[in-house]
């Protein structure tokens, strides 16, 4: 297949993804969407991992996108392509993903095209556009993701196992992937680390191996040197935050402090999520090991590289998966950076399976070609209907919050003085301040929640949109936002509550609730008993995943295909009847 076809249908599927996927993680809001929300706009909610006594998160990393977004207003307004609003940016930074996602998964087609096998390098790409897992993870705004992108370049790279450039490039990515987005990536260097020390060592090419260690190691501290300019210029400080990570996330990690405190799960929660996004693929990514155990002299096919370097390249993924798999703290982005590996490994163990079974006993009574079409439109068929029906499935459930901010929230009336728009207890869900007017705040109530919320950073005096964007050229980032360096006395690293990140209902103008029962806590609002002081403005359907049952509430399903039990709450935006009524 033509790699511009190749490319095209990635593209359509990845800029469909960015305009529908929803948004799966709190986590890319408030740590990621917020901050940037704040570089561009001079206002947003700050967590307490941005807090200079912990910088556990990368200025870095949001400057990239800031400084993307700049560049696009820029050309926006040169060309009248009117994508300067807010929402728009949004939107666009998600366009970016999208073919960001589609020219690297592109650029590991081509390499396993001409270095594995060009059947192998088919399934991949088929895999990798139509799954459930790439559908938010290629335009999520998240550090696992950019992990996730500049690994599938690094494999594109390390495929050309014989290059020591290629090699060095490799390593550099990942350098990338880990010092820029999430450190832990940088283990993902290990597999092929191991190999080249021992194919060096074994035919004594120490000249080479120094070579690859030392360009490597170079370019890796250029990059952290860069990284740490940047941090000292939003910190106002010397800030190493790779290290800040480990630091907090592995060695510091205690009872009361670190990843843990945030829940735990079992070990069973990544084999459930990776069955749900990837159906059958995980399965057969799981097992794609095996087949370096069979004999050559028992197939009839074979791929273009030795043993040793194809466990190589499906060891990242059981590498990744073995570490996680065993910490108590586990969420779905965690896995993110090694999606494109387990993807391969899916394509390889499929590539095996459908050549295998032509040549079993019982299938040669019918031509062998027959056999490997059969089977590989039987298994393309059920993974494609599989991630069809959960991809659909998570949009009709859940897309409500996006949709009610993007319909009715961005829409609201502009005002002289600042709004609140207040949510409580669906507080995980708000899509962030991307949407909300210049004039807006999102403002938190108390609800049942009892962890630490995020704050508010330092705003400039002016607070329009027109006035932020003037305040700095456009290819500046940091302007004279003070809010990026400066020390907060209501931040904890322990999610103890912290009651100034609430304000007083009386004080919302509007309110984001849903009509689930509230039960005995009479601090929350009931949309439904409370008409006589909020007013709809507009609600969407959204799914009660805990008060529904059956197949459906996790696949989509025509409906009278199976029964089930779905129950949908009202998802709301709430206008207050009288705002002379808000306290002063």
């Amino acid at each position: 297949m033509k790699t511009w076809k190749v490319f095209s249908f990635l593209l359509v599927i990845r800029l469909i993804c960015a305009q529908y996927s929803i948004i799966p993680d709190c986590d890319e809001v408030f740590n990621f969407y917020e901050p940037l929300n704040y570089l561009l706009r001079h206002f947003g909610l700050q967590t307490w991992e941005y807090s200079p006594e912990y910088a556990i998160r990368s200025w870095t990393y949001i400057g990239l996108h800031a400084y993307s977004l700049k560049l696009v207003s820029y050309l926006s307004d040169i060309f009248g392509l009117g994508l300067t609003e807010n929402t728009s940016q949004f939107y666009v930074l998600r366009f970016i993903f999208a073919l960001t996602s589609a020219s690297v998964e592109v650029a590991l087609y081509q390499s396993l095209k001409r270095n594995v096998n060009v059947s192998i390098a088919n399934l991949y790409i088929l895999f990798s556009g139509i799954s459930t897992g790439m559908l938010h993870a290629s335009v999520s705004f998240l550090p696992s993701s950019f992990a996730m992108h500049i690994f599938t370049l690094a494999l594109s790279q390390f495929l050309y196992f014989e290059s020591v450039t290629s090699t060095i490039k490799g390593f550099t990515f990942i350098a990338i992937a880990g010092l820029m987005g999430w450190p832990f990536a940088l283990v993902l260097a290990f597999p092929f680390g191991v190999y080249h020390l021992i194919s060096c060592c074994a035919s004594n090419q120490l000249s080479r191996l120094a070579k690859i260690v030392s360009w490597s190691a170079i370019l890796s501290l250029l990059i952290l040197g860069s990284i740490t300019t940047i941090e000292y210029l939003a910190y106002g400080k010397i800030t190493i935050v790779p290290l800040n990570i480990v630091l907090y996330n592995v060695i510091n990690a205690n009872d009361n402090s670190g990843p843990d405190i945030f829940g735990v799960e079992p070990w069973s929660y990544y084999v459930m999520n990776l069955i749900l996004n990837f159906n059958i693929l995980f399965p057969l990514s799981a097992i794609s090991c095996v087949w370096i155990l069979i004999p050559s002299n028992w197939i009839q096919f074979s791929v273009r590289m030795s043993k040793f370097q194809l466990l190589t390249l499906l060891s990242s993924f059981y590498l990744w998966l073995a570490i996680f798999i065993v910490q108590p703290h586990k969420e779905e982005r965690f896995i993110y950076p090694v999606y494109s590996s387990l993807l391969v490994c899916a394509a390889v163990s499929s590539f095996y399976v459908i050549e295998g079974l032509s040549f079993l006993p019982n299938f040669k009574s019918i031509s062998t070609v027959f056999n490997k079409v059969f089977v590989r439109w039987c298994l393309i068929s059920v993974f494609t209907l599989l991630s069809l029906s959960r991809s659909l499935a998570l949009y009709n459930n859940y897309h409500a919050p996006v949709t009610v901010f993007a319909s009715a929230v961005f829409n609201l009336p502009k005002t002289e003085s600042l709004t609140n728009i207040c949510i409580g207890r669906e507080w995980y869900r708000s899509p962030s301040s991307f949407f909300l007017p210049d004039s807006y705040r999102l403002k938190f109530i108390k609800s049942g929640f009892d962890g630490i919320l995020p704050g508010e950073f330092m705003e400039p005096m002016s607070f329009s949109h027109e006035d932020a964007m003037k305040l700095t050229p456009w290819y500046s980032l940091w302007g004279n936002l003070e809010g990026t360096h400066k020390m907060t006395s209501n931040m904890n690293n322990v999610n103890r509550e912290e009651p100034s990140h609430y304000i007083d209902l009386a004080l919302c103008d509007y309110l984001i609730e849903t009509s689930i029962d509230i039960g005995d806590r009479d601090y929350e609002v009931n949309i439904h008993s409370d008409p006589l002081i909020w007013e709809p403005v507009h609600c969407e359907k959204m799914l009660n995943p805990g008060q529904s049952k059956g197949i459906r509430r996790l696949l989509w399903l025509p409906m009278g295909v199976f029964e089930a039990k779905l129950s949908w709450n009202d998802w709301c935006l709430l206008k207050r009847h009288n705002p002379i009524e808000k306290i002063a």
